[in-house]
């Protein structure tokens, strides 16, 4: 029962975490609430990829990008060990924190698996996470294009 209450208490702020650091609005408290949100939430619930994911989305929010590329490569390790497929809200990040550190032909690199990958995730998801996936997407490749 204890452990119920744990995962759900984790998964809740998992969810409003990743809701506020899944948007490009440069609201540096919001991001600030939303990173101690995801870490208060791995600590409920250590490796969980989606909680990883959405602690790695609130350091590269709040420009800490070498502690996002730990956190965001831990997910795809994680993953991989279990063999499951990439996460592209994962990947989107990992481009943008790629980019962010300087590294660019991984970024791009990294930006051109979110794409192949964004292609064969929007079938059979919700339209919302289509959606939501796209706008990220797009804010990567902007700022990998090295638009404003």
């Amino acid at each position: 029962m204890a452990d119920s209450r744990k995962w759900e208490d984790a998964d809740n702020l998992q969810r409003v975490s990743f809701e506020i650091v899944s948007l490009p609005d440069d609201n540096t408290d919001a991001y600030r609430s939303a990173l101690e949100k995801a870490q208060r939430a791995n600590a409920l619930e250590p490796n969980d990829p989606p909680i990883l994911t959405t602690l790695g989305a609130g350091q590269y929010r709040v420009g800490s990008y070498e502690n996002a590329m730990m956190t965001l490569t831990k997910v795809e390790r994680i993953l991989s060990d279990a063999g499951e497929e990439p996460d592209p809200w994962n990947l989107a990040f990992k481009a943008m924190t790629l980019h962010k550190l300087g590294r660019l032909e991984e970024a791009k690199v990294a930006l051109e698996q979110l794409r192949e990958l964004t292609e064969d995730w929007q079938v059979g998801e919700a339209m919302e996470d289509v959606q939501a996936l796209q706008a990220l997407l797009a804010e990567a490749e902007k700022l990998i294009a090295g638009e404003k």
